[in-house]
């Protein structure tokens, strides 16, 4: 017989951080005998946080996209890596701020 204790979690923001944070608290939760519910509240209608709403048209990342990236989901390599033929799976070694929320 095994109870699992349920907490709750509310992260505020759906830039980057804020889905990183989301997702590790979900993860965190299936390994153990609690459950977490996370609610993420974003005062946009798009995720990205920054690279969506405080970013001068046409900004490149600084950083090229191997740091980026998160470790479990990287970005596409080329666009013949991608099962798909569409030019959106494709993202260039320093995507622009609309790439990068793509890839969110």
């Amino acid at each position: 017989y095994s109870t699992k204790m349920t907490k709750r979690a509310l992260v505020i923001g759906a830039g980057p951080s804020g889905l990183v944070c989301a997702k590790y608290l979900l993860s965190s939760s299936s390994s153990k005998d609690e459950h977490v519910s996370v609610t993420v509240l974003e005062t946009c209608t798009k995720i990205g946080g920054t690279f969506t709403n405080k970013v001068y048209d046409n900004t490149r990342l600084v950083s090229s996209k191997y740091i980026t990236a998160f470790s479990d989901y990287r970005m596409c390599a080329s666009s013949s890596s991608s099962s798909s033929s569409k030019s959106d799976d494709y993202y260039p070694d320093h995507p622009s701020a609309e790439q990068y929320v793509k890839y969110l």
